[in-house]
């Protein structure tokens, strides 16, 4: 499993997903990967956590 944890611009977490698989981002928009650890403190669990932090760009849909 895969945990994923969001957070806002200044580093605040706003939210998490516990996945049910091992997940490997390739690509985000309008977030920057912060770090990936070998552990998870948010759900008390043994697995994998990705840190994806809120940056400053605009996404544009035009």
């Amino acid at each position: 499993m895969t945990v994923i944890e969001i957070e806002d611009y200044c580093g605040n977490t706003i939210g998490a997903i516990l996945t049910d698989k091992n997940i490997e981002i390739i690509n985000i928009c309008g977030f920057d990967v912060a770090d990936k650890e070998d552990y998870d403190e948010i759900f008390g669990t043994t697995d994998k956590r990705i840190r994806i932090q809120c940056n400053n760009k605009r996404i544009s849909g035009d």
